[in-house]
């Protein structure tokens, strides 16, 4: 499963995600961001696991921190 989130502190919302997945007992094949210009960051990933009821609750649970705006992707 993929997925895209735009932030503006990208190290803090990172640690998030890396502990929600680890509560979660999910892992990541890719976890980066990137800077998009003067507007923020990317942060950008991949799970390993494509049970949709538990990737759905991953990003609802991500999706609930406040620096964090979903982007649509292939999801």
């Amino acid at each position: 499963m993929r997925g895209s989130f735009r932030c503006s502190d990208p190290l803090t919302m990172m640690c998030r995600v890396v502990d929600v997945a680890r509560r979660m007992d999910l892992g990541f094949t890719r976890l980066e961001f990137q800077q998009q210009g003067n507007q923020g960051f990317a942060l950008d990933f991949t799970l390993d696991d494509d049970n949709a009821q538990r990737v759905n609750t991953f990003v609802q649970r991500v999706g609930l921190y406040i620096d964090l705006a979903e982007e649509t992707v292939d999801v």
